[in-house]
């Protein structure tokens, strides 16, 4: 076992589901086995090690930051040029950090981080992360556009990620796609400090701001707040900030109940919805009066 510095990529096919029900399973699978090769091969040509494949999916990883990009863009650029049979389109997903070796599988914090920007990317699209842009020669820096800010899994605080420009610009600019990139939303990092959350619960007023989420909820003594309601789950649900709005997240088995003041109720069931104005959250149907299986909040 070793620790090291690595870049690593996950390269999956989108839409291949839709590609079994569309041409079926036997030319289905000779056509995603030719995409996997495909993304293989320019892993390959560009320093990088095939850990595994998952399915349609490609985890490698290289040796820098740079051939991880290049081995993403030839992979784009190909699915984009060449008819493998069916329309498909491919997301990737990178990050350059420390990592663990062992026994030829590589894991730690980067592995992490990669296979959640892959989980952001959508079919066409290459995600990254500052760090990986901060080890970028100038000429691939410049392929980076910021794209958006989100907190990682297992981390607190939110991270900067990009999204990596790989279509070529021709005669004709309708060939390439025109990408807008996301607000710059250190900007607001001045009025952020003014929001707050207040939850009202049992007669306590519990004040959340961008620096106490995840703020979880439920049953269980070490949630942030814990409610006496036996319809509500250990962790029912947490409240998030992004992008200025403080969002609900049902993680419940029974769902959650929430309704801005003068709305109807919406129920959430593994689903999330921004919180608004005034209103309930409810760990039952019932959305008026106090309870135990009510919240009042106040943005």
């Amino acid at each position: 076992m070793s620790n090291d510095f690595a870049a690593i990529m996950f390269s999956d096919v989108s839409g291949s589901s839709r590609l079994f029900k569309l041409v079926g399973d036997e030319q289905a699978r000779s056509i995603v086995s030719k995409v996997v090769s495909m993304m293989i091969q320019c892993t390959l040509s560009n320093n990088g090690v095939v850990i595994k494949t998952i399915g349609d999916e490609v985890m490698a990883s290289f040796p820098t930051p740079h051939d991880a990009i290049h081995a993403a863009i030839e992979i784009q650029q190909d699915i984009d040029t060449i008819d493998y049979g069916a329309p498909l389109s491919i997301h990737i997903g990178l990050h350059y950090g420390a990592v663990i070796l062992e026994d030829g599988d590589v894991y730690g914090e980067a592995v992490n981080d990669a296979a959640d920007l892959v989980k952001i990317a959508k079919g066409g699209q290459i995600i990254t992360s500052q760090r990986t842009v901060n080890e970028l020669p100038d000429k691939l820096r410049d392929k980076c556009s910021r794209f958006d800010e989100i907190r990682m899994k297992g981390g607190k605080a939110n991270e900067v990620v990009y999204f990596v420009k790989w279509e070529e610009e021709g005669e004709d600019p309708s060939n390439s796609t025109i990408f807008m990139s996301a607000i710059d939303v250190s900007m607001f990092d001045e009025l952020d400090e003014t929001k707050i959350l207040t939850l009202h619960y049992e007669g306590e007023s519990i004040v959340v701001t961008k620096n106490d989420v995840p703020f979880s909820i439920g049953r269980g003594q070490d949630c942030d707040l814990t409610v006496l309601f036996r319809m509500a789950s250990r962790n029912h649900c947490t409240i998030d900030y992004r992008r200025g709005k403080f969002v609900l997240i049902d993680e419940s088995t029974n769902g959650t109940y929430t309704a801005p003041d003068g709305r109807s109720s919406l129920y959430l069931r593994r689903e999330e919805t921004p919180l608004q104005a005034t209103g309930t959250i409810s760990f039952s149907p019932e959305m008026e009066g106090d309870g135990p299986h009510r919240i009042r909040y106040t943005c």
